[in-house]
This record gives structure tokens, sequence and C-alpha cells, in this order.
């Protein structure tokens, strides 16, 4: 797997070195090597940077991305139950990072992407952090008004980290304001 990792690098064609961290993917989630995993992930994203990669390549890559990651954050969330709040700082930055690639391969789906990373952080109790990505996927859903199911998430689990969280009052009393200001624009007349 070293091996494979160091032609990719110097492979002066850019197919080659797509190809090979393409199937790293696969035999690193296999064995469960996430270090491995994200660095090939990251490799993909710089070459979808440049603009090397193919529609088909970024809609395998998005795919097998959002599979590892959801398996990541439930492992984090699992290590939270059992260790009350105990965790590894490096698997919670490494499932935000991979949303954030996700972010740059499928821009679309922001708001989706913003959610899974405000739940990752309500999960292990960073609740300000989560709060702030649940605030940046309702602006980014305002540009697609039909976006109603990932819109009352979002506004759902703003709600439930106000009510969790351990806020400033002026901090929390500006959330609690935008988020009733939202719910209100989307849903004026709740049951």
């Amino acid at each position: 797997l070293a091996k494979s990792h160091a032609m990719a690098k110097a492979s002066p064609k850019k197919t080659d070195s797509i190809q090979i961290y393409m199937k790293e993917l696969d035999i690193y989630r296999n064995y469960q090597k996430s270090n491995l995993h994200y660095r090939s992930t990251k490799h993909l994203w710089a070459h979808h940077k440049q603009g090397h990669l193919g529609k088909n390549q970024v809609a395998e890559i998005v795919e097998k991305t959002k599979a590892y990651v959801g398996f990541l954050q439930i492992k984090l969330a699992q290590d939270v139950k059992k260790n009350s709040f105990d965790f590894k700082a490096s698997s919670l930055t490494m499932v935000i990072g991979y949303f954030d690639f996700l972010v740059t391969f499928d821009p679309k789906n922001q708001d989706e992407y913003n959610f899974f990373q405000g739940e990752s952080y309500f999960s292990v109790g960073k609740f300000q952090l989560a709060a702030t990505k649940y605030v940046g996927g309702l602006k980014f859903s305002d540009k697609n008004p039909k976006a109603i199911k990932i819109k009352e998430k979002l506004i759902n689990s703003l709600f439930a980290v106000l009510d969790e969280g351990n806020f400033n009052k002026v901090q929390k009393q500006n959330w609690q304001v935008y988020a009733y200001e939202y719910n209100l624009k989307y849903w004026p007349k709740t049951p």
C-alpha cells in the first residue's frame, strides 16, 4: 500500500495517480485505515480543485466519502456514549474534514453537510460549533426554497442545541431570534 501511494505521488500522469487514489479509498475503507483513507481523499480533493477529475469520478468519490464518514460519525458517537464525552479530538477533526471535502466535491448539498457537521459537534458536546454549522446550513438552504426537509432538520437541531448548550446570554438570544424568524419565514402556520 505504501508503494502504491508513492507511485501515485510520483506518477507524471495525473490519470494514473487519480486511479491509484481511487483504489486506495476502497482498500483503506476495507481495512479501516482512517488516516490513510483521509490522506487519499485529500489528494483527490486537491486534484478536484485543479479540475483534474471527471464528473463520474467526483460522483464516485462523493458516494464513497459519504459512506465512510457516516461510519466514522457513528463510531465517534459510540465512543462518546461509552466514555461520557471522552473522545479522540483527531476523530472529530477527521469527520469534520471529510464533510469539508464533500462541500467542495458536491457544493449543491452544502446545507446537508453543514447539518452533519453540526450533528457531529452536538454529539461531542461542542454546542457553539454545532450551532454555527446549523446556522450556516440554514443560510445556504435559503438559496433553495424547495429544500424543506433539510431546513426542518437544521432548524430543529438549532433549537435543540440552543436548549442543550451553555451559551452566553447575548449569543443565545441572537440565535434564538434568528431561529424563530427563520421558522416563521418557512412555517408561518404551525399546528
